[in-house]
């Protein structure tokens, strides 16, 4: 059975809807009357966000926030007529459909009568629906086709990850990180990020979302290897991640004259290792300017041992050097000159 409702009374601040509405009941088989339901509209009628009936068959929206969205594609399908396939436009509509002419081409219009619609594609970046609704399409008595519809389906927009990577100290954003990133805990592949430090991921299926870093990409920053994980719905939109790396420390040694500071002196022979073992013994010597720079050394805590320093006196204390992330300490030692040996 078809009804036609028309709106006598729109609601406080709506505009009337002046054309009438076309709603198909149909009893399940072997149900009695009382079982029929409605098949269409499916979603109602809402004033102010719908044009009237006759102006368009059917909208597509986005189900978080009733804006259009396409282009998509719907089947229409029959039992008696066929099936045809129409594509709203990028706003999600479809102009009502020209009713088949025996003169056309097979495909290009559609028959009267009673229709099962279901989307065949859905906008680009949105999650399927398996939605069905039913629509009649009818000719009044002059062979005009009366206004039906309109049918709105609404989809979830697909989700996305934004990961972002910085500097801890500067900020700056960090370039050629990579990441592994899981889904259900499923390895989705290994992502760099770009010059503006991230990484985007558009049209992903919703699911919990791992982020594992796996090289920072120099080798000044320290690798985080703390994982971040985020559940991303269906309609959520992009969600954001944010990782910081801290730069590995460093150390400089001075080597100077006891009686005169100005003075620096070269070729001190040092020995430099890692209290846990994970770096050295290494030696080094003090260059020209007295100095022994180093840089992008594990985070810890260092013994330093003075091995030669000709003409002077050896300083055979041990020195132990903290070091924590973020870290570039300079330590200033001294040093006595050697008494000349006696004849």
């Amino acid at each position: 059975m078809t009804l036609y409702v028309k709106e006598t009374k729109a609601p406080a601040d709506c505009t009337p809807l002046a054309s009438p509405f076309t709603v198909t009941c149909k009893a399940p088989e072997n149900s009695t009357a009382a079982g029929a339901v409605q098949v269409g509209p499916a979603n109602g009628i809402e004033n102010g966000g719908i044009p009237e009936p006759g102006k368009a068959l059917l909208f597509k929206r986005d189900a978080l926030t009733n804006t259009g969205v396409g282009p998509a594609t719907f089947k229409f399908s029959s039992v008696t007529n066929g099936v045809y396939a129409f594509d709203t436009d990028e706003s999600g509509v479809l102009e009502s459909v020209q009713l088949w002419d025996p003169a056309e081409a097979a495909g290009k219009y559609i028959k009267p009568g009673e229709y099962a619609v279901t989307e065949l594609i859905p906008p680009p970046n949105y999650e399927p629906t398996t939605e069905v609704q039913q629509i009649k399409l009818e000719l009044d008595a002059n062979g005009n086709p009366i206004p039906a519809g309109p049918l709105v389906f609404k989809n979830l927009a697909k989700v996305g990850l934004k990961i972002v990577n910085y500097d801890r100290q500067s900020h700056r954003p960090m370039a050629n990180v990579t990441f592994e990133i899981f889904r259900d805990g499923i390895s989705i592949g290994h992502y760099e990020t770009d010059q503006s430090g991230e990484i985007l991921l558009t049209g992903i299926e919703p699911g919990t979302y791992r982020a594992v870093e796996m090289d920072t990409g120099d080798d000044s920053h320290i690798k985080d290897t703390a994982p971040q994980e985020i559940e991303l719905t269906a309609g959520c939109g992009i969600k954001e991640l944010f990782f910081f790396n801290d730069t590995k420390p460093g150390m400089k040694l001075v080597k100077v004259d006891s009686a005169d500071l100005s003075k620096t002196i070269p070729g001190v022979k040092f020995s430099i290792r890692a209290i846990d073992g994970s770096y050295g013994p290494q030696e080094f010597v003090t260059d020209g300017n007295g100095e022994i720079d180093l840089s992008n050394l594990p985070t810890g805590s260092y013994e330093v041992t003075e091995l030669e320093c000709l003409g002077y006196v050896v300083d055979n204390a041990q020195r132990i050097i903290h070091l924590r992330a973020n870290d570039t300490v300079e330590f200033v030692f001294t040093n006595k000159k050697a008494r000349p040996a006696a004849d």
